[in-house]
């Protein structure tokens, strides 16, 4: 008696271990792509399916489970990409090809990560198991109203985080803190082009509501122009020595591609900063590599670059960057050094600066 009635708890235990399964005689309608429980205008459903012939229970219905939400989350990566792609064929380049480019990079990782986010609300609601033909499937369901609410909430959220930065870089402005208010508009344009996403996502919830993307879009225009007459207000002067001090050239555009003035430039406003650029490089040979039937030389670039004020000498912030490159001969390898070197610094110079202030 007593070994039947361990049994019977412990079946019952294991039972509550393993997600629910649909216990009906027939396919349910959901298999094929509908459901009358879950109806679309209320609901977005995903189905997967998985053989209940391989792995462990648990393991089945995750993998279900996980292709059942991937079913969702294809259509906002879908129609979200659609509309992307519309926008970036009409799109001007603006200050050049180069913004562009990053404008599309932004908004292709802002999709993937509100599209991910998307799937916090989504709910495995039923499993079945088809035993004749050995297989399971899950069903995920996202409540629309639900997850429109969600979106709301996050994107007024965003927006009150993007006015706070605007109007500390305005404060900064006055104080007449160029770097300062910089790096708070910065902020505000990467919080600025994180909401179009959101309202696209939210428009596809809830068709015919209002997206924020074209608000939100004007605020990233306007903030882009206050960061471009900023840094025209910032003027570099550039000492670089070493023997990889061919760099020079590369920062300078580095600097330039950002919208600042260096060296002799000057400004149309009479109030810009003029900060001192000091590098120090260095070009040293790291020996050789066999290449099959030759060997390669291998050579290291390097750039130490301190930012310092000019009134005082002192040491504002520092970057170094550190790159290797090989050749057939030393001289090759050498140059090929520096110019990786360079490529390095022209790319990354802008962004590490407002890291310092």
């Amino acid at each position: 008696m007593k070994s039947s009635t361990f049994f019977l708890r412990f079946l019952a235990i294991a039972l509550l271990l393993i997600p629910p399964v649909a216990l009906a005689n027939k396919q349910p309608d959901w298999i094929s792509g509908g459901s009358t429980k879950y109806p679309e205008e209320r609901y977005f459903i995903g189905v997967g399916a998985v053989s209940s012939a391989k792995g462990g229970k648990k393991q089945q219905h995750e993998w279900a489970g996980d292709q059942a939400r991937a079913e969702i989350a294809k259509i906002f990566k879908t129609q979200v990409s659609v509309a992307t792609r519309a926008e970036r064929q009409v799109e001007s380049g603006g200050e050049g090809d180069q913004k562009k480019l990053n404008v599309q990079a932004s908004q292709t990782d802002l999709v993937t990560a509100s599209a991910s986010e998307m799937l916090q609300g989504v709910e495995i609601k039923e499993y079945y198991e088809d035993k004749k033909g050995q297989r399971l499937f899950a069903l995920a369901v996202l409540d629309r109203a639900k997850a429109s609410r969600r979106l709301e909430s996050s994107i007024e959220q965003l927006k009150r985080e993007m006015l706070t930065e605007i109007e500390a870089g305005r404060a900064a402005q006055e104080e007449k803190q160029l770097f300062l208010s910089l790096r708070h508009y910065r902020k505000a344009l990467e919080v600025a082009q994180a909401i179009p996403p959101l309202g696209e996502h939210l428009s596809i919830l809830r068709p015919g509501a209002l997206s924020s993307a074209e608000s939100e879009t004007d605020h990233a225009s306007e903030i882009k122009s206050v960061l471009y007459a900023l840094r025209k207000r910032i003027r570099f002067n550039l000492e670089i020595s070493g023997p990889a001090e061919g760099v020079k050239i590369y920062l300078i555009q580095g600097l330039s591609k950002e919208g600042f003035l260096t060296e002799k430039q000057s400004s149309s406003d009479s109030t810009f900063e003029t900060y001192r650029l000091v590098g120090t490089t260095d070009l040293t040979s790291r020996g050789s590599m066999p290449m099959g039937s030759f060997e390669v030389q291998i050579y290291q670039a390097d750039l130490d670059l301190e930012v310092k004020n000019p009134q005082n000498g002192e040491t504002l912030g520092a970057l170094t960057w550190s790159v290797s490159a090989n050749e057939k001969s030393s001289d090759l390898a050498a140059k090929s050094a520096v110019r990786a070197l360079g490529q390095a610094v022209k790319e990354q110079v802008g962004k590490r600066l407002m890291e310092i202030f």
